[in-house]
């Protein structure tokens, strides 16, 4: 949210695997809340709103992204887990609290890991493509949200 309160304005590109931090002008703003998106999505429909990391230690939430074309894909699920660490100064004999760092982390909501000595193969509600997933790899899904998908699975076994 841009300081008037009612536009968005894109800060920045995470790739995979990497952070980013985000300037002071663009968290402080009237009402705290940040949006993620994914290409191909539109906007988050529920902000993360950080400020609320003040009142309790870590906060979680569940994002959703619809698609911007409708008709061939599943909307795109995000969980924001945020977190407060305290930054220390030790210029002294004592410790003091001087700053606070909000760690936000993105994550997929489902990851699948396959622990069967055999590979098997997953129908994921929505999509229409099977995916096959070897013994030992793990495959995330996006389009999953907890509580309400469902997700089948087959078990290859090679008979003599």
């Amino acid at each position: 949210m841009t300081k008037k309160g009612n536009e968005l304005m894109l800060i920045g590109t995470v790739e995979p695997n990497e952070y980013i931090n985000l300037p002071l002008h663009s968290i402080y703003t009237p009402t705290n809340e940040l949006f993620f998106s994914v290409e191909g999505y539109t906007v988050s429909v529920v902000p993360y709103i950080w400020k609320d990391l003040q009142k309790t230690l870590e906060k979680t939430t569940l994002m959703q992204c619809n698609p911007k074309n409708i008709e061939d894909k599943e909307p795109f699920f995000i969980k924001a887990i945020g977190e407060i660490e305290q930054v220390y100064f030790e210029l002294s004999n004592r410790h003091t609290m001087s700053s606070t760092c909000y760690n936000i982390h993105i994550r997929p909501t489902v990851i699948l890991k396959n622990l069967l000595p055999v590979d098997i193969i997953c129908c994921i509600q929505g999509i229409a493509a099977d995916k096959l997933v070897k013994s030992g790899e793990h495959i995330q899904v996006p389009t999953a949200e907890p509580g309400s998908s469902s997700i089948v699975i087959r078990v290859r076994i090679k008979y003599i």
